[in-house]
C-alpha cells in the first residue's frame, strides 16, 4: 500500500511506500483517526509534518497529522510515529459564532452550520480555504434547534447521532478542494429483502474473534428540560413516557437557548430537541467487536461498508442483533492486514447540549 501525502492546499509532498504499520479508524457519528509508524528518513520526516494531509487511493477519508513523535531505541532503529485525525476535525477547530434557529432537515441544518461558521461566514478570517458543500442528498430526518457558541464538530456529532446521518470532508484533490459530504449507510440485515444480506457470525464461520459489550449504567429515558425563566415561571419540557423502575431520568440545563424572536411553540420544540440530544448521548451500550476472515473482508465497502446495518450473533452465546456498523478499524502491520468493525453502539464520547 502507498501513502500519498499533500500540503494543506492540497499540494502533493511525496509517498510513502514502506511502514511497520498503519491504524485507521474510520467512524459514522464523528472524525475518524489515524496512527501511521516508519522509519525515520530524511524524506520522511521532511513530509510528515504537522497539518500535512495523508492520503490512500483506496479511501474516500484523508487524515491530518495533528502529532509526531521520533523516538532511537537499540531494538528497532529511529522510527517516526504520526497521529492525527480525519478531515472533518477541521470542524474542531470553530465554534457557532451567532445564536442560530434552524428548523427543517438535518442534512440541511448540517450544511447551513458549516457554510455560515466555514465557507461563508460574515468574518472572512474563519473561512477554511478550499471547504466546499457537496451535493443535497434530500435525507428527510426532522429537526428544530437552537444553537451558540458550541463547538460547532461537537453539534455535528450530535445531528449525526440523533439522525443517523453520517458526515465527512472528502479531498479532491484534482480540483484541489475540501468537500463537506452527508451520507447514509444501506440496509444490508436479514429483516430486509431489496438488497443481498450481509451476517457476521460464529454460524457463518466468518469471525475470527468477538467481544460483546452491553452496558446500561448511564442510560437515560426520560428528560426534564429547563429553558429560560427563574424559579415557577422557568419554562419546562419533558421528554419521555417510562414509568416504574424502567424510567431513568435527566436533567437538561437549557437556559442557554434564547425564546427572542421565536414563538412559544417553537421555543418548546428547541428544548424537546434539546433533551433529545442529551438522551442520544446517554443510550445503552449494546456492539459486537469483530475481527474478520479474509473471505469477508474481501467484501469489505463493496458488500458492507461503514454505517450500513446488518445482522451478527454468536450462536454459542444466544446473541443475534440487528445493527449499524458504527466504527471500523483498518490495521496495517509488517504486511498483515487486520479489518475489526464495531457492530452497534459505541462508547460515546461526551455530548454537550
Amino acid at each position: 500500500m502507498e501513502l500519498y501525502v499533500f500540503n494543506p492546499q492540497l499540494n502533493f509532498l511525496g509517498v510513502i511506500d514502506t511502514f511497520s504499520s498503519l491504524r485507521w479508524r474510520r467512524k459514522y457519528y464523528s472524525t475518524g483517526e489515524m496512527e501511521l509508524h516508519c522509519a525515520v528518513t530524511s524524506k520522511n520526516q521532511k513530509i510528515l509534518a504537522p497539518e500535512n494531509i495523508i492520503a490512500r487511493g483506496d479511501a474516500v477519508e484523508s487524515g491530518v497529522i495533528e502529532g509526531v513523535t521520533m523516538e532511537d531505541s537499540m531494538d528497532g532503529g529511529e522510527t517516526i510515529a504520526v497521529t492525527g485525525r480525519f478531515l472533518s476535525s477541521y470542524f474542531d477547530r470553530r465554534i457557532v459564532h451567532t445564536i442560530t434557529n434552524i428548523s427543517g432537515t438535518v442534512e440541511a441544518a448540517m450544511r447551513r452550520l458549516v457554510n455560515e461558521n466555514c465557507i461563508s461566514p460574515t468574518d472572512a478570517t474563519r473561512i477554511i480555504p478550499l471547504l466546499e458543500l457537496g451535493t443535497l442528498n434530500g435525507f428527510a430526518e426532522q429537526c428544530e434547534f437552537q444553537v451558540s457558541y458550541k463547538n460547532l464538530l461537537t453539534y455535528l456529532e450530535n445531528l449525526s447521532t440523533i439522525s443517523s446521518i453520517g458526515f465527512r470532508v472528502r479531498a479532491d484533490f484534482h480540483r484541489k478542494s475540501l468537500v463537506f459530504e452527508t451520507y447514509q449507510g444501506l440496509d444490508r440485515s436479514f429483516l430486509q429483502s431489496d438488497r443481498p444480506r450481509m451476517m457476521f457470525s460464529d454460524e457463518y464461520d466468518n469471525l475470527k474473534s468477538s467481544t460483546y459489550q452491553y452496558n446500561a449504567a448511564a442510560y437515560k429515558n426520560y428528560a426534564l428540560v429547563g429553558g429560560e425563566g427563574e424559579g415557577n415561571d422557568r419554562i419546562m419540557v419533558s421528554i419521555g413516557d417510562a414509568q416504574g423502575l424502567d424510567r431513568r431520568e435527566l436533567w437538561v440545563d437549557a437556559k442557554s437557548n434564547r425564546a427572542d424572536g421565536i414563538t412559544d411553540d417553537e421555543y418548546r420544540k428547541i428544548l424537546a430537541e434539546a433533551g433529545a440530544v442529551k438522551l442520544a448521548e446517554s443510550v445503552i451500550v449494546e456492539n459486537m467487536e469483530a475481527t474478520i476472515e479474509e473471505t469477508v473482508g474481501q467484501g469489505y465497502r463493496t458488500k458492507w461498508d461503514l454505517g450500513d446495518i446488518v445482522s451478527c450473533g454468536k450462536q454459542k452465546w444466544d446473541i443475534a442483533m440487528t445493527v449499524r456498523i458504527t466504527e471500523i478499524e483498518e490495521i496495517y502491520e509488517n504486511g498483515v492486514q487486520q479489518i475489526v468493525p464495531v457492530l452497534g453502539t459505541p462508547y460515546p464520547d461526551k455530548i454537550e447540549i
